[in-house]
């Protein structure tokens, strides 16, 4: 096969990378940048920003032309300049700025540093990283390539996959030639403009003329953490210099503001068409002015709404970014799993337990390197893996385009517009589109009903943008879906009797806002009582249940004690068309006076198949009864004793469900504080509010709640998990759900497991430590969207033993913990409170 002149160029790598070790040094020349010298030609046709304009414009308006906040802007200043930011003539040439936070330029950026982290420690001393694609009118295609090959084929696959542009290393370098002669260039080349503001990268790939991978030189290692052989090439993938194709250059840039010492982590990337001349027409809003990108399904946003601050591979947080390497084509080293940006977005997100009952074996295994979104045991058939923390049938959480959307892109409604194989079949994996054999989710038809299909050109035709979200957003259940949740309540007032001490709600109901009148038209109500049991001891405010339960689901063990709601009190409607509920408190010791409460009753009895004492427990297997030896109530109830002080905080919380074919869920659960001695509430507990939660939880009904403030009223200090006895207060339990697999007392080779679920496999997508990023935001607001919770900085103003402790759950922490409870009173706001002088308090120690 005859070979080009670039052919020649990756066969002689080696000898021009010990040429280069030999006259630059370990450090490759340039001492900004790793990089060999020698004069760099002009790029013919191209232009550079004139004088100091970017250094002006930067100064004049910091808060816009700042990187860190606008990355885009690091292309954006070179175009307002009057300067094209790419050129394409052989490997492309990039213009780029990088301003700090008050308007400067940020200078000393380097593509390799052999020195180690010590120019740049929050990057390594590597702050640059380019890669560079084309649309095909479906897909991203890079045009940059890297064949691995199996150094280990027990373990590791041959493939093909998109990749950066080759960066220097400590043994990989360019020849002195390399910055004038780029034939010869082995690695990318930066180059700094002090005195202009900006940037120029030179690529060692070229990208106009071809380099198959089977002309391009085994034995290049870009990939310095791999053992495998490599060959880069552009694979025939070349820059379309037609006025039309879109191409996109990305950038991964890691630097420390000079101003601010903040670490920052972008991707700026531009997208353009090329001119016959290879210069650059960048793509641009209908202002005509602003940058714009040509296709943006996702909006890095939407990702950072649950994975706050998301990060791949270090540097990738933009997946506008991540799609000029992850398209068709490319395969996971390690599985052999395909890893287009779409479909391995779509399984990791589809993970596990996210489908119906009876179709679990409609969806196929799928790891790619590290990561496993779904694994069968091939032994027990059990599936592990991550969990979506909502329905999948939400498309629209992440793409939306309506004009409505939060963070609307202009390809956002591509789910339902542009269906593809790739795309639909990430999640629908049972269909074999190239038979159109197996089964899908959702339909009971064997098969795929449009049969085999070898492209996505007929998709449209059965699967269009009015079709498609019948079978996703329409028909997400009730429980996910707050619009076809219609009915509400609004509780008014609670009263004690003086006398009987009894307790009364009063309440009203609405559906779709028209009152409603007659109770048939709502049926399962149910109410919580509780109260507020102030700060002690160093330890926090905590709700108590006066409507608790005992219950077990584990023969071995005895009955632990649960919060509950009671369903047996006295639903009336009133003249006035409200409705009164009047407890029935059959906990008390005398039924209905919440003065009394004495014990509560053991639900749903199991028990050993022979007559059994667990502690003082006994159980009956003839009458399945539970019997405690201290008890006040009789047979199947334990003792309770919850002192009645009625100058405390109460709360009622309620649910019920709208009468239906279906009967469907009330919209949100209405609750009210009240203190029965009279006067106003002073003090509540109101820390996190379910609007926090359905930023990742997608407002879906979290066991029996819509609403925190519903919640607290069960799970509260004393309650317990009755599978294994552990406690589920709401503070610890959700702390740990959310660390799952991070839980240092998992790590060690334990396991959290709470009603029978393993939640030490769960995996929290954002920063764990970051504690006010997704759940205790302090600019919260309750469910009227107006008043703020009176007790969000709670998470750094008062860290507790059962707060703190959830997640410091290692046995060296919680020895420290309870070695700092002096004489029954816990120390840990001294260190860690908010006005410690020791730099531990909680908010320093938790943050990105």
């Amino acid at each position: 096969m005859k070979m080009g002149r670039s052919s020649y160029k990756w066969i002689s790598l080696a000898a021009a990378s010990l040429l280069a070790a030999a006259l630059a040094g370990c450090n490759g020349g340039s001492s900004s940048s790793g990089d060999s010298g020698g004069a760099a030609p002009p790029v013919t046709g191209g232009t550079t920003p004139a004088g100091n304009a970017v250094v002006t414009a930067a100064a004049a308006n910091p808060a816009a032309t700042n990187t860190a906040a606008n990355p885009n802007q690091a292309f954006g200043l070179i175009v307002d300049a009057g300067a094209s930011p790419v050129v394409i003539q052989s490997p492309p040439v990039v213009t780029f700025a990088v301003i700090d936070s008050a308007g400067k330029h940020v200078p000393g950026l380097t593509l390799f540093n052999a020195n180690g982290a010590s120019v740049d420690p929050n990057c390594s001393g590597n702050n640059v990283t380019f890669a560079i694609a084309k649309f095909d009118g479906s897909n991203w295609q890079s045009l940059i390539s890297r064949q691995r090959l199996a150094a280990n084929t027990a373990t590791q696959f041959a493939v093909v996959e998109g990749t950066t542009d080759p960066k220097p290393t400590a043994t990989l370098t360019n020849p002195a030639t390399a910055a004038s002669d780029p034939i010869t260039r082995v690695v990318g080349i930066l180059e700094e403009n002090a005195a202009g503001g900006y940037y120029t990268y030179r690529f060692a790939m070229d990208v106009s003329t071809p380099l198959l991978m089977a002309n391009a030189a085994a034995g290049k290692n870009f990939a310095s953490t791999s053992t495998a052989v490599n060959k880069i090439a552009n694979n025939g993938n070349l820059a379309v210099k037609d006025g039309k194709t879109i191409h996109r250059v990305g950038v991964q840039l890691c630097y420390t503001d000079p101003a601010s010492k903040a670490k920052v982590v972008v991707n700026p990337y531009i997208d353009f068409t090329l001119g016959a001349d290879g210069v650059a027409v960048p793509v641009k809003a209908s202002d005509g002015k602003t940058l714009a990108a040509y296709r943006k399904v996702v909006d890095k946003d939407s990702c950072n709404e649950c994975h706050a601050t998301l990060t791949a591979h270090g540097t990738r947080v933009d997946p506008n970014y991540c799609v000029i390497c992850h398209n068709p084509g490319s395969t996971d080293y390690h599985t052999n799993n395909p890893v287009d940006f779409k479909l391995m977005i779509h399984k990791f997100h589809m993970g596990t337990g996210s489908l119906p009952e009876g179709q679990k074996g409609l969806s196929k295994d799928y790891t790619v390197a590290e990561f496993t979104a779904r694994a069968t045991d091939p032994v027990t058939g059990a599936v592990s893996g991550p969990k979506y923390p909502q329905t999948v049938q939400n498309c629209v959480k992440c793409h939306d385009g309506s004009a409505t959307a939060t963070h609307k892109t202009a390809q956002g409604d591509n789910w339902k517009n542009v269906p593809s194989r790739n795309a639909c079949g990430a999640c629908h994996d049972g269909i074999d589109f190239a038979t159109g054999k197996g089964a899908t989710i959702g339909s009971t038809y064997p098969g795929h009903i449009g049969g085999a299909q070898s492209d996505d050109s007929k998709c449209v035709l059965c699967h269009d943008a009015t079709g498609i979200p019948v079978y996703h957003k329409d028909t997400m259940p009730s429980t996910a879906d707050a619009s076809k949740r219609t009915m509400s309540a609004t509780i008014s007032k609670v009263a004690v009797g003086a006398t009987d001490g009894s307790v009364t709600v009063t309440f009203s109901v609405t559906d779709n806002g028209v009152p409603v009148t007659d109770k048939t038209k709502f049926t399962s109500v149910s109410f919580a009582l509780a109260k507020l049991a102030p700060a002690t001891n160093g330890s926090s405010t905590h709700w108590v249940s006066y409507t608790s339960r005992f219950r077990t689901k584990d023969a071995t063990k005895a009955p632990v004690l649960q919060g509950n709601k009671e369903t047996n009190g006295t639903l009336s409607v009133n003249s006035d068309g409200t409705f009164s509920y009047k407890f029935a408190l059959d906990n008390a010791s005398t039924p209905g006076d919440i003065r009394t409460i004495s014990h509560a009753r053991v639900l749903r009895s199991v028990g050993p198949t022979t007559a059994t004492t667990i502690g003082t427990w006994t159980w009956n297997p003839t009458a399945k009864t539970w019997t405690e030896a201290t008890t006040t109530g009789g047979a199947n109830t334990g003792p309770n004793t919850v002192a009645y002080e009625p100058t405390l905080t109460h709360r009622v919380a309620m649910e019920f469900q709208k009468v239906g074919t279906t009967n469907v869920d009330n919209a949100t659960n209405a609750y009210f504080d009240f203190v029965p001695a009279g006067g106003a509430v002073t003090s509540t507990r109101n820390i996190v509010t379910m609007n926090n939660c359905s930023v990742c939880h997608g407002g879906v009904k979290l066991h029996e709640g819509y609403a925190t403030e519903l919640c607290v009223t069960c799970h509260n200090q004393g309650t317990s998990d009755p599978f294994t006895g552990a406690t589920v207060d709401l503070q610890t339990f959700v702390h740990k759900l959310h660390r799952g697999k991070d839980l240092p007392s998992v790590v060690a080779g334990g396991s959290y497991k709470i009603n029978g679920i393993d939640f030490g496999k769960g995996t929290y997508p954002g920063n764990i430590k970051d504690c006010a990023a997704a759940c205790h935001k302090e600019t919260a607001t309750k469910a009227d969207g107006k008043t703020l919770l009176e007790n969000a900085a709670n998470w750094r103003t008062t860290p507790t033993k059962r707060a703190c402790g959830s997640c410091h759950d290692s046995t060296d922490a919680t020895t420290h913990i309870e070695s700092q409870i002096y004489q029954g009173v816990e120390q840990c706001t001294f260190c860690h409170g908010a006005t410690t002088t020791f730099g531990l308090d909680v908010k320093s120690v938790h943050s990105k």
